[in-house]
């Protein structure tokens, strides 16, 4: 495992607003990472942005955790892969939430 971690880098979750604005990193188990704010996010309502940052966090963490069972699937096995999802990192496929009810509030540029 620790090789083919070597090879690929951290695990890491991305998320971005529509307009690009607000883009949050975070780690599988829900780690933040980092977060990067643009000048019309800066602008925005400081609760929205809140609610946008949050959003995204959540959005990443399923790409993260996604990403991990991804990179450990040959080398764990079921039990392991289990245990994982017992520890609160998901195996779902990060893509299948694009119409999610939590979706970015920002689609459009401000």
């Amino acid at each position: 495992m620790a090789d083919r971690f070597a090879r690929t880098g951290p695990v890491v979750g991305r998320a971005a607003s529509g307009d690009g604005e607000v883009v949050v990193e975070v780690l599988p188990g829900g780690g933040l990472h980092d977060v990067r704010l643009g000048p019309a996010a800066l602008r925005m309502d400081v609760d929205a942005l809140a609610r946008e940052i949050i959003s995204l966090a959540g959005r990443a963490e399923r790409v993260a955790g996604g990403r991990l069972h991804h990179g450990v699937g040959g080398v764990l096995d079921s039990a392991a892969r289990d245990e994982l999802v017992g520890l609160g990192i998901a195996r779902e496929d990060p893509r299948d939430d694009e119409d999610d009810e939590f979706a970015p509030l920002l689609r459009r540029p401000l």
